[in-house]
């Protein structure tokens, strides 16, 4: 195998080639993305809403990725941003693009811009630190971007992201900006408890008041000429020109809801001790006097994340991923749910030699087919997360859990028990008729599915992934000493053992084509070198017994895995599209995602290629089209629904 030349570059999961040659003349990163419209909630918890500059649809994003805009008439196009939470989202007034920023783990430093109107992607920009606040401007001309720590706040041009000014004139953490109709001028709160006013035109203070300090939750409100924020019980009303305090209203906990600086009535929600929550306003007409507008309830009991306004509706979203509105002026007791239900979740499967294929989804084992598109349940009740063929019968497992590892049998559809892992499995793996797994991420063992005999066959540190061909272990894990190799070979008659690589930190996602004519190992190299993180898709060379990186991306992808064909390895690197090395052509092809995240590829004899998609949604492709064929959704009914 030759080195694959061209490089391949990830920047916050979208894909760049140095050779432009492998794609169409427009470029592949500004593709247009793919929405579904549908009514379905979040799956985890709504982290924010932003209302649209019609004021009457919204945005809300949440846990798991995803952004929705939520039309009047209840449907949200829906679009999966990241495999990531998102934190917070916010929208161009005077544009038709939001941006959003990803929690990536401990760097949650990541944010992006997208056009929703052209379906296309504007720009990612990567921060050093933290990402504390997000904001445009009154025209949409600059994006402010606050970030942990002293002098960080960040002035970009929201048409390319291009860094205007770092701030680095204002010794305190900004916590809300602010600009005019003319976008010359801006006001900031500062944490320490400053009002400052600062010119756009030159990037300079020119007026600063002392104010009270550490308010959450700021934002002016009647022509700009108020600030609120609350604090240690209380909601303060400052006069944004002088920094005084005018009025304390008490408030335990509240939800301020973030308005047009021209409304004179501030709202925000309020829980009692009870547990009931209230709606309240805040009239500046009216000496800044609090006002119970109505009770606010959800049928369900479900706990309030994140709260905004349209024109006419408080929206809600809950931990629970679901959204909700109330009038505002008309509040009911109970608020109207606006989101209805979502779709089963598929969490795994696996193709059978008839064409067939087998998933999971929720505790049961269905069977199902491209051509029918309908789903046979075949047993219920099992609590798996996992399916492998094995054959034309199939081994089901739980990634991270100890459950009992076992076999279905499809001719009869009987389930039995195979074994019981002692700590929970890292990753299981059906090799030369055998089940190799990593137990604990400490063991590596074999289970032989004929004789039921169990064997081990190697014990680390910080295991996360092993499989077995032609006699040979194959383990990644985390370098362990100057002296030791993320990616190591072990003879299982000699029990030698030998490192591959000298660089990187750990490696993960190995997959092989077992029986394949030129054997090889696939799998994926993590490494850090003066603060540049990368991960690199590798390729073993069995009989030649040497190493070859394909490609590479710039960041460290722990979760990413390789799938391995006969003629081609595919991988999720990057979080956002399949892409796959083709061995015989030398040359990466990237297929363009369907609605979320892909998780997993399963092949077909008739060149089909399945994808799990992480948000249980399946994506269909044809092997060499980029183009997705369908994009399925199972449906509680038994059947999917395609998109």
């Amino acid at each position: 195998m030759k080195m694959f030349k061209s490089m391949l570059f990830i920047f916050s999961g979208i894909l760049f080639f140095s050779s432009a040659s492998l794609f169409a003349k427009d470029a592949w990163e500004n593709a247009r993305f793919k929405t579904r419209n549908s009514a379905e909630g979040h799956d985890g918890r709504v982290t924010a809403i932003a209302s649209d500059k019609d004021g009457k649809s919204f945005f809300s994003c949440g846990s798991d990725g995803y952004v929705v805009r939520w039309s009047e008439n209840g449907n949200g196009d829906r679009y999966q941003l990241s495999s990531y939470p998102l934190s917070s989202i916010t929208v161009n007034p005077a544009g038709t693009d939001f941006a959003v920023w990803e929690s990536e783990g401990t760097d949650s430093n990541v944010i992006t811009v997208f056009d929703w109107n052209s379906q296309t992607k504007k720009f990612s920009k990567r921060f050093s630190d933290k990402i504390t606040g997000l904001s445009y401007s009154q025209k949409g001309s600059y994006l402010f971007v606050s970030t942990q720590g002293v002098s960080s706040y960040y002035i970009l041009d929201s048409k390319n992201g291009t860094i205007l000014k770092k701030i680095s004139d204002i010794s305190s953490p900004i916590c809300m900006i602010k600009t005019g109709a003319s976008e010359k001028s801006a006001v900031f709160y500062l944490k320490s408890g400053m009002i400052v006013y600062y010119n756009l035109v030159n990037f300079g203070s020119f007026k600063k008041f002392s104010t009270e300090g550490n308010l959450y939750q700021t934002t002016l409100f009647s022509g700009n000429k108020y600030l609120a924020g609350e604090k240690n019980g209380f909601i303060y009303i400052i006069d944004a020109l002088t920094g005084k305090t005018l009025s304390r209203i008490p408030s335990k906990s509240p939800t301020i809801l973030e308005d047009s600086e021209s409304s004179d009535i501030l709202y925000y929600l309020e829980k009692d001790a009870k547990g009931t929550t209230s709606l309240k306003s805040i009239n500046a007409d009216d000496s800044f006097s609090a006002e119970t507008a109505g009770t606010v309830s959800i049928s369900s009991g479900e706990a309030i994340a994140s709260a905004a306004r349209t024109l006419k509706d408080v929206i809600i979203g809950t931990t629970s991923g679901n959204i909700y509105s109330l009038p505002i002026k008309a509040p009911s007791s109970e608020a109207a749910a606006v989101s209805k239900g979502k779709f089963d979740k598929i969490s795994d499967i696996a193709h059978s030699s008839d064409g067939s294929f087998y998933f999971i989804s929720g505790k049961n084992i269905y069977k199902s087919s491209y051509n029918e598109k309908k789903a046979e349940l075949v047993v219920s009740d099992q609590n798996q997360t996992n399916i492998e063929e094995f054959g034309s019968n199939f081994i089901l497992w739980s990634k991270g859990t100890k459950r009992t590892v076992q076999y279905l049998n499809s001719s009869t559809g009987k389930v039995s028990t195979l074994f019981t892992p002692k700590a929970i499995i890292q990753s299981l793996k059906i090799c030369d008729g055998s089940v190799v797994y990593v137990q604990g991420r400490a063991s590596v063992y074999s289970f032989d599915i004929n004789s039921g005999k169990l064997t081990w066959l190697y014990s680390g540190t910080s295991i996360e992934d092993a499989l077995v061909y032609e006699k040979n272990l194959y383990v990644a894990k985390a370098k362990v000493g100057t002296s030791d190799s993320a990616f190591v070979k072990i003879n299982l008659k000699t029990r030698e053992s030998v490192p591959v690589f000298k660089k990187g930190f750990s490696s993960c996602g190995l997959s092989s084509f077992q029986n394949a004519a030129a054997p090889y190992v696939y799998g994926i190299l993590l490494s850090e070198e003066d603060n540049a993180k990368t991960s690199e898709v590798f390729a073993y060379d069995i009989k030649g017994a040497k190493s070859e990186i394909l490609f590479k991306a710039d960041v460290n992808d722990l979760y990413a895995q390789t799938f391995a064909n006969e003629n081609a390895v595919f991988t999720n690197i990057g979080k956002s599209n399949l892409c796959s090395y083709n061995e015989g052509k030398k040359e990466v092809f990237v297929y363009r995602r369907g609605l979320a995240v892909p998780q997993k590829a399963e092949f077909f004899d008739d060149g089909k290629i399945a994808v799990v998609n992480t948000d249980g949604s399946l994506t269909w492709y044809s092997s060499g089209n980029r183009i997705p064929l369908a994009d399925w959704s199972f449906s509680k009914d038994g059947g999917f629904k395609i998109f």
